[in-house]
């Protein structure tokens, strides 16, 4: 009977560890409350948040029971071993455990807070690429975006509370007497019934789930309930789907679609031949066979934020000179982003893959057949990519020079071409980068297409020492708005000034030189900037879109209008058909020229698996859901969808599951030929 009472007075010592977690985590959650709702919003919805707290225990429970199973499984060996050494040894590393958890849990907490001021969710598969990135440049970004010393004091404030009170829990006596023979068995056995209870999170058929965080229509009360920990398990089931193709293929099937010809099908709208995969490619028309093959370059600029440029004024600048060159060119701004990461978006537009990151799998080494490099090539085109950055970010040194690229090149080709070029922790500065592209262009001897991505618009927002910036001043609308600072509003808005800058100051020297009839130019951004400003459900467009700029020299110019909608998807396929006569491409998207399929045309963002046309939005998931606009780009839920909604919805789902049963055949091929 002694063994059962020296197990009943441990697990109360763990219960007193479970209740002083409860009380950290809930202390987190009021913190990131604070950064959901104003006091005033807090009130309006305080009914929301209760229920949120309530299920947010529920999940603080499940990572506390998961956090606390080796101490447990220890006290349950003290029932085998019933010596007083052993429970003294039990007792010591239980309690070490338990500081170590309860603060570890807490930093989890804390990082989660700060992580969503900057990527507006909870710790997701992004998170990853602050690993896979460069180190000291992300370091150097963290320590100037974030109160680091202030956290550090905090944590170390939260460490002594943690020693102290974990210390006494242990230090008093916990001992339990039941004399009654039958008591002490059947107690620890209601006892360990209700920790297994607590490590599912559910009486239901299935454990506590991430869609159990959904406590009403308020899309930031539904944000309370997770914590870190669970959002850090969560992103790592996310990454190990993402990053094996299989289990991306598998999931399809939860979207409707179980086989390349279902989706091919649907999303094409031509019957699945014996060669499915012959219906991903169309053939440019040859009204321009008479035309001389123009330089095709493409930007993909880093955080080039729709919703920021928003904020644009003559008092509040954010496009320099590339202001004058909007009204006059083609500048879309009803336009997403096929991914929310710079690799991610970089891939998706390079070889149309939903499934990533290829750069850092084993099929890194793979020349894929949607490349939009590929078509340039076979027209004689000279292929170019260009990063601002480092040669190895990302392994884009071993992933880009498969993808039909003859020349890779990198800040060192810019630093040693262009006198007097400077760099950041990024990357050469764009203005180096920029200058550099347009002595290539100069130099050519043959049609180029190159394929540049800037760096400079990213934490920790340095810019080169003699560049004079245009006004930025905040105004009380902005700033009551911020989730950051003023000082870091004002360093991150100058960046993206200075960037659109140098793509404006690009586009004067083209304009003003023999390349203005020979050069088509696009630019648009890998994916929004989410630092200064929450959102909401409604602004899923202001969340997510990007604008898409395109110079087309009169000679290369459509008669046909522009489409309203567009994403990633659609802008090798356009430029493909203004440039190549009868080429014969990869069609990830839609010519957004194409006046015969504009009924067609809509706006997708892979990760996220959003899609927005005229009629709406929808969330394309395994959890759909649908939307319609408001005036000013805002959206708002409905249950009863029209059937143009409905419509969008297999439309997204059916292009996502195409794309990806792409990918996969490319994999497969590559085995084959091994």
């Amino acid at each position: 009977m002694q063994r059962f009472n020296l197990f009943l007075s441990n697990i109360k010592k763990l219960a007193g560890v479970y209740a002083t977690g409860l009380v950290l985590l809930f202390s987190v959650r009021l913190f990131f409350l604070t950064r959901l709702f104003s006091a005033e919003e807090a009130s309006q919805f305080k009914s929301e948040i209760a229920k949120a707290f309530f299920v947010g225990c529920r999940f603080d429970t499940m990572v506390l029971m998961y956090g606390l199973a080796i101490p447990m499984f220890l006290c349950l060996i003290g029932l085998l071993i019933n010596t007083e050494s052993f429970h003294r040894q039990i007792n010591k590393f239980n309690m070490h455990y338990s500081k170590f958890m309860l603060f570890l849990f807490t930093f989890i907490g804390i990082v989660d807070v700060y992580y969503f001021n900057y990527f507006q969710s909870h710790i997701s598969v992004l998170a990853f690429g602050l690993f896979e990135d460069d180190t000291t440049a992300v370091l150097q970004s963290v320590w100037s975006d974030y109160p680091v010393i202030k956290v550090l004091i905090a944590l170390a404030i939260i460490a002594l509370i943690i020693d102290i009170v974990v210390k006494r829990i242990f230090r008093i006596n916990h001992a339990v007497i039941l004399r009654k023979i039958p008591l002490a068995p059947v107690w620890s056995v209601i006892l360990l019934g209700m920790f297994f209870l607590g490590m599912r999170g559910s009486t239901g058929t299935f454990p506590l789930q991430i869609d159990d965080s959904t406590v009403c229509d308020n899309s930031n009360a539904n944000l309370l309930p997770i914590n870190g920990v669970f959002a850090i398990k969560e992103a790592f089931m996310m990454r190990n789907r993402q990053m094996s193709i299989d289990g991306n293929i598998a999931s399809l099937k939860l979207i409707g679609f179980d086989s390349v010809a279902s989706a091919v099908s649907s999303y094409f709208n031509k019957p699945a031949t014996s060669n499915p995969f012959e219906c991903y490619f169309d053939t440019t028309a040859t009204n321009t066979s008479d035309k001389p093959l123009p330089h095709v370059v493409f930007f993909l600029m880093e955080s080039m934020s729709n919703n920021n440029l928003y904020y644009h004024s003559p008092t509040l600048n954010l496009l320099g000179a590339l202001e004058k060159h909007l009204s006059k060119d083609v500048f879309l701004r009803n336009f997403l982003p096929c991914a929310n990461g710079t690799i991610n978006s970089l891939e998706g537009i390079m070889v149309n893959t939903p499934i990533t990151s290829l750069s850092q799998s084993e099929f890194n080494r793979i020349s894929y057949s949607s490349s939009v490099t590929l078509p340039f090539v076979n027209a004689g085109y000279e292929t170019t990519f260009i990063t601002g950055g480092k040669f190895g970010w990302r392994n884009i040194n071993e992933f880009i020079p498969h993808q039909y690229f003859q020349h890779v090149e990198s800040k060192d080709n810019v630093l040693k071409e262009i006198p007097g070029a400077t760099e950041c922790e990024w990357g050469v500065y764009d203005q180096y980068l920029f200058d550099y592209v347009f002595k290539k262009l100069k130099e050519a001897k043959k049609p180029q297409m190159i394929f540049v991505l800037t760096t400079t618009n990213h934490t920790p927002f340095h810019l080169p020492e003699k560049y004079k910036p245009y006004p930025i001043q905040l105004t009380s609308e902005i700033k009551s708005k911020l989730l950051t600072d003023e000082n870091m509003a004002v360093k991150n808005l100058t960046n993206l000034q200075y960037s659109n800058d140098c793509l404006g100051r690009f586009m004067d020297e083209i304009k003003s030189s023999s390349l203005e009839e020979k050069t088509l130019v696009a630019a648009t951004g890998d994916h929004n900037n989410l630092m200064l400003f929450g959102f909401s459900e409604e602004q899923i467009f202001y969340q997510r879109s990007v604008p898409f700029y395109c110079y087309i020299p009169e000679t290369y110019k459509p008669t046909t209008p522009l489409s309203d909608w567009g994403s990633h998807k659609d802008i090798f396929p356009t430029l493909i058909n203004l440039s190549l006569p009868h080429s014969r491409y990869f069609n990830s998207g839609k010519n957004l020229f194409d006046s015969t399929s504009q009924s067609n045309t809509f706006a997708t963002d892979w990760m996220s698996m959003d899609a927005m046309n005229s009629s709406g939005a929808v969330k394309f998931g395994t959890e759909e859901k649908y939307y319609v606009w408001r005036e000013n780009h805002l959206l708002a839920r409905t249950n009863t969808p029209s059937e143009e909604l409905k419509a969008l919805m297999h439309r997204a789902r059916a292009h996502y599951a195409a794309m990806a049963f792409y990918i996969k055949h490319e994999t497969l091929k590559q085995k084959k030929q091994k």
